[in-house]
């Protein structure tokens, strides 16, 4: 499945040209990565969400490469990005300084976002075909649920996408059925709708520390 579009693709390309240049590990992370494993035609997007392996004291040299290539920088909006072509990429830092910390407070906003749960991004993301003759590296969709857990259970009351986004990964985790109809599934005896759950948790587990798994 290629939720892509051509210009996304390209857009992809370079940056993923520059980080490989740099020598910093890149991931396809939120809902183009979510749409890259299901088809969630009720989820629209107009960002490219991707975590890049870099510290805040190194990322400087990243976006004065971007800005070279002429990617506009918006604002105080210090995460997000527009290609010469008009795509918008949203991209974090998130390096292994930033995971220790599990948190990422931008210099100029302020504004701090969680990285709880970011050491899976890099370390069981998926070599993903996302357009014909270009891979890139996805978040898996079970980690994806971990990250929407997390940003959800830091912050309630402003994370409510979050939780919509989890209950559609639910509803449509293993979406060939190949599994939710398994002899194991059968002898759970859980109803249809609750098999993603079961699922989604049986995955989480074995990479999970055990703070991550009480949540």
């Amino acid at each position: 499945m290629h939720a892509l579009s051509p210009e996304q693709v390209a857009a992809a390309r370079q940056l993923k040209a520059i980080c490989d240049e740099l020598g910093v590990d890149l991931v396809l992370i939120g809902a183009m990565a979510c749409r890259t494993w299901i088809d969630d035609p009720g989820r629209h997007t107009l960002d490219i969400d991707v975590a890049v392996a870099i510290d805040l004291d190194e990322f400087g040299h990243l976006t004065q490469v971007l800005s070279s290539a002429g990617w506009k920088q918006e604002g105080k909006m210090e995460h997000r990005w527009t290609t010469l072509e008009g795509v918008r990429i949203d991209l974090l830092p998130a390096g292994p300084k930033l995971r220790k910390w599990s948190i990422l407070e931008w210099p100029i906003s302020g504004i701090r976002m969680s990285l709880t749960g970011f050491e899976h991004v890099f370390r069981d993301s998926v070599p993903t075909s996302v357009a014909p003759h270009f891979n890139l590296k996805v978040i898996p969709l079970h980690v994806l649920a971990l990250l929407k857990i997390a940003a959800y259970s830091e912050n309630p009351e402003r994370r409510q996408k979050d939780l919509a986004d989890f209950a559609a990964i639910l509803l449509r985790y293993d979406p060939e059925d190949s599994r939710r109809f398994a002899p194991d599934i059968f002898e759970t005896g859980l109803d249809y709708d609750l098999v993603g759950a079961y699922l989604i948790g049986r995955d989480l587990t074995p990479i999970c520390s055990a703070e991550e798994n009480s949540w």
